[in-house]
C-alpha cells in the first residue's frame, strides 16, 4: 500500500473515478464494462459502480453495452480555463504566433515528468502535427519539454533524468543522458531549443521559455513543422517573433 493510500485525507475512490474518465481517449473511444475493468485492473463490480455514477452525473453516455464520454465532460476543462487567466491568455498567444510564423503553435507547462499542452493553434498542412490540448509529451524529446526541463531545479531535473528510457523514435533521437544534459545546457544558454526530427521523422520543433514578471519560467511556447521549412533564415525569423511575444508576455500580471 502506498503512502498516499495510508493518508486519511486522500480519497482513493476519487482517484479511481478520475482514472475511469482518463481511460477514454482516441484509441478507447467506447468501452464495455469488462474492458474498463481490465484496463484499470478493477473488478467488474467496482468498474460498474464508477461507470454508473459517471453516467448518472452526465459525464458518460451508454447504449447498455458500451460507455463513452458525453459533451458534459467539457465542463471540467472549461472550469480550468475560466478560473485561470494564464490559460485564457495562452490561446491568444498561440494563435498570434501561429499566424505570424505560419506554423502550428503550442504552449506547454511542466506536469510531473511530461510537457502538458494547454493551448494550441494549428495551421492546416499536407502533413499535420499530431498534438492536441491535453496531450502529455516527453520532456526530454520535445522542444517545449526541453525548455521546461532546462529551467527546472537541479533536484527535479536529476529525478526526471534517471527515469528516462532512451527509446529510439528516429535515427536522430538523443540516446544517452550526457548528450541530453549537453542539449539542456545549450537550451538554457541560448534561450531557445530546437529539436530536429528526434521525436518524429521530418518534423522540427522550436521553443522558447515564457516567464512571468518575476522572471520565473512558467511555460514554454513552441512551433512545429516540416523540416523543409526550418532553414537557418526561417529559424532566425521565427525566433525573432517568438522572443518578441515572450517579452510581451513577461509584462503581464497573473
Amino acid at each position: 500500500m502506498s503512502s498516499l493510500e495510508n493518508d486519511k485525507d486522500y480519497v482513493l475512490s476519487l482517484e479511481k473515478g478520475i482514472a475511469v474518465i482518463k481511460i477514454f481517449n482516441q484509441v478507447n473511444q467506447k468501452l464495455t464494462l469488462t474492458e474498463t475493468a481490465e484496463l484499470l485492473n478493477m473488478t467488474r463490480a467496482t468498474a460498474r459502480r464508477f461507470l454508473k455514477t459517471l453516467q448518472v452525473l452526465g459525464y458518460l453516455e451508454t447504449d447498455s453495452k458500451y460507455f463513452w464520454l458525453s459533451p458534459k465532460i467539457l465542463e471540467l476543462s472549461s472550469a480550468y480555463y475560466n478560473s485561470n487567466p494564464f490559460a485564457k491568455m495562452a490561446q491568444h498567444y498561440v494563435k498570434k504566433i501561429s499566424i505570424l510564423t505560419q506554423e502550428t503553435c503550442t504552449i506547454s507547462i511542466l506536469q510531473n515528468d511530461s510537457a502538458l499542452c494547454i493551448a494550441m493553434h494549428e495551421i492546416p498542412r499536407i502533413m499535420n502535427v499530431n498534438i492536441k490540448v491535453g496531450d502529455q509529451l516527453p520532456l526530454w524529446l520535445t522542444a517545449n519539454g526541453r525548455v521546461l526541463l532546462a529551467h527546472t531545479s537541479s533536484e527535479k531535473m536529476c529525478n526526471i533524468l534517471k527515469n528516462i528510457d532512451y527509446k529510439k523514435y528516429t535515427e536522430c533521437t538523443v540516446s544517452d543522458e550526457q548528450s541530453l544534459i549537453q542539449k539542456l545546457k545549450q537550451t538554457k544558454e541560448h534561450g531557445y531549443c530546437i529539436v530536429n526530427q528526434e521525436y518524429e521523422k521530418s518534423l522540427v520543433s522550436l521553443a522558447v521559455p515564457l516567464k512571468n514578471n518575476h522572471g520565473e519560467v512558467i511555460a514554454s511556447i513552441g512551433i512545429t513543422g516540416a523540416d523543409s521549412r526550418f532553414n537557418d533564415f526561417e529559424i532566425s525569423r521565427n525566433l525573432e517573433v517568438m522572443f518578441k511575444i515572450a517579452e510581451e508576455f513577461k509584462n503581464i500580471n497573473f
